[in-house]
């Protein structure tokens, strides 16, 4: 029995066709035929599971809740901390630079990372259907983070 998708996964599966449709379309995503990218949090046990599926209307990407008890392995797992997803889809840093700084972290097929980096670093968010919007919410997101993680100011009864 194949499990249906949950009403998260068909918003996921919305969004990363949406913003992927002008690549998928000049197929910029054929490397990714019968592959799977595994998304996971750093330190929590959640990800998305992302692979490129044909059907009758034509290709498209496929995103899925993984879970961490799932025996299924990806081609390439990226780690990163939820900051370091922000900051890619904010675009105030890039790839390279979470990479170094250990902020993003990738596993198995290292071909398969550097195609998927490339597609990212080629992705113009101006070009893409709600690229604008989901760039400000990655900003306005950070900002939040930013704030959570300083330390409350003492307040003085006066």
């Amino acid at each position: 029995m194949i499990p249906l998708p949950s009403p998260h996964d068909r918003l996921l599966d919305g969004l990363f066709n949406r913003l992927f449709a002008i690549p998928q379309r000049e197929g910029e995503l054929d490397f990714l035929a019968g592959r799977s990218v595994l998304l996971r949090h750093a330190t929590l046990p959640v990800g998305l599971r992302i692979e490129r599926e044909q059907t009758p209307l034509g290709a498209r990407l496929r995103v899925r809740r993984h879970s961490p008890f799932s025996a299924a392995r990806a081609d390439l797992t990226i780690r990163a901390p939820l900051a370091g997803y922000l900051h890619l889809i904010a675009r105030d840093r890039d790839a390279d630079t979470l990479f170094f700084q250990r902020v993003l972290c990738m596993e198995g097929d290292t071909d398969l990372g550097l195609r998927v980096k490339n597609l990212l670093d080629g992705l113009d968010l101006d070009d893409v259907p709600l690229g604008a919007q989901l760039q400000r919410a990655g900003t306005r997101l950070l900002r939040l983070l930013d704030a959570l993680r300083r330390p409350p100011t003492p307040r003085t009864v006066g």
